[in-house]
């Protein structure tokens, strides 16, 4: 385990950091970068997913990443990690778990704060839906199927272990704060798995001593302090951890990263060279 505090920087010079980390992470300019919609079957459905892929000569096959987005579904945030992914070499697909439920009425809220987009999932769908993602992206030609991984963020935590759970030949499993699997399932696991935990959200974080015990060297976690959940950005647009792993403030359409916490700053920048150096490995 790792609990390394982000070294406390001046808004400033936390904004020549991050510039300067776009060379050493090897971030190519989104031109660089060709997306596209795919869709895929997964059982009776059609999912429709975001792809994204290095642009140019797709030879020697490429590694793939599943990316499950969190509960607000496959957003902005969402679609940056696809780009960020092939401007390093990955060929990424983000599926829609919304699209199979397109056109379905949103639930009503109960009272409290509006139900998340997911609400009107169901478990299995969602599950049957990522390892369905998994299957199409090792069909494609310009993928390496012996080099896939999973990105799953908060909500879409949980089905990235599922994902590892259920596929044995998966390369890699990264998992930002997202709710270990509680059933026997889990020692099944042999895809190294790499966590990213928020030193304020309490439940999930608590998790992860347990989660080793089980799974022992396959797992690797930090645990990033006085972070809350969703400090790697998320479907609010809170952060917008694109714009400061790029190092480009001017183009940041929520929070500019000169806005943003110099703490907040490096666990993004950290965490996203840890999961680049990880998924390479």
């Amino acid at each position: 385990m790792s609990a390394d505090r982000p070294i406390l920087l001046g808004t400033f010079a936390a904004l020549v950091v991050l510039v300067a980390s776009v060379s050493v992470l090897g971030l190519q300019p989104a031109a660089d970068v060709d997306t596209m919609t795919a869709s895929y079957r997964s059982g009776g459905a059609s999912v429709s997913a975001f792809m994204a892929r290095p642009s140019g000569n797709r030879t020697p096959p490429r590694p793939g990443v599943v990316v499950v987005h969190d509960d607000q579904g496959l957003t902005g945030a969402a679609r940056g990690i696809a780009e960020l992914l092939a401007a390093e070499g990955f060929v990424a697909l983000v599926p829609d778990l919304l699209s199979r439920v397109a056109g379905q009425p949103e639930p009503a809220p109960t009272g409290g704060r509006p139900p998340a987009p997911v609400e009107r999932l169901s478990l299995g769908d969602t599950v049957r839906d990522v390892r369905a993602a998994f299957v199409f992206l090792a069909g494609d030609s310009a993928v390496d199927a012996a080099r896939i991984s999973v990105i799953g963020f908060g909500w879409g935590g949980w089905r990235a272990w599922k994902l590892a759970e259920l596929t044995p030949s998966l390369h890699r499993a990264v998992v930002f704060y997202g709710t270990t699997t509680d059933d026997r399932r889990l020692d099944q696991i042999r895809a190294p798995v790499l966590g990213h935990y928020a030193g304020y959200d309490f439940a999930t974080t608590a998790q992860v001593l347990a989660t080793q015990r089980r799974l022992g060297d396959r797992f690797t976690y930090h645990v990033y302090p006085d972070m809350d959940r969703g400090f790697f950005g998320g479907g609010s647009g809170a952060i917008d951890y694109v714009a400061l792993i790029r190092g480009r403030e001017s183009e940041a359409p929520t929070v500019a990263a000169a806005d943003a916490s110099a703490q907040v700053a490096a666990a993004v920048r950290l965490s996203w060279e840890r999961t680049l150096a990880f998924l390479t490995n």
